[in-house]
């Protein structure tokens, strides 16, 4: 879900290691995510969460780290992940309610299943330079 960051990072490191200690947060974010699959609708939630904080935390570093301002890939990829997480939001508060226990339907798993998916690829399509400057003679 993360954008890297382009750009020159600081001379003591601490760039990395603060870009590392976040990625393991929202790694751990994807293992509590794994731990609530038999809770569909706190798992989707803990996925809006996510998106939230790897978006903030994007921007934060790509603001902070990069020799660019604002590139327009990254603008790119953080407004997929807000219209991701605005419609997953929207289907979610509709469908049930904030943190409803309701009836897991077929709706609701393929949404959980799709909307990774298609962010994903989405995401690959529109920011492909972001990700892989060298294969584009960025």
């Amino acid at each position: 879900m993360s954008a890297p960051v382009r750009g020159r990072l600081d001379e003591t490191g601490t760039g990395v290691v603060v870009d590392f200690t976040l990625k393991f947060i929202e790694a751990c974010g994807f293992l509590a995510i794994a731990n609530l699959l038999d809770k569909p609708v706190a798992a989707a939630w803990g996925l809006v969460f996510l998106l939230v904080f790897n978006t903030v935390w994007g921007i934060a570093v790509s603001w902070l780290i990069s020799l660019k301002p604002r590139a327009r890939e990254e603008v790119r990829w953080a407004s997929i992940n807000v219209v991701t997480m605005l419609g997953l939001s929207v289907f979610l508060l509709v469908h049930g309610g904030p943190l409803s226990e309701a009836k897991v339907d077929r709706q609701l798993a393929s949404v959980l299943f799709l909307v990774p998916i298609v962010r994903t690829v989405l995401d690959y399509n529109v920011c492909w330079t972001l990700y892989w400057p060298a294969l584009t003679g960025d």
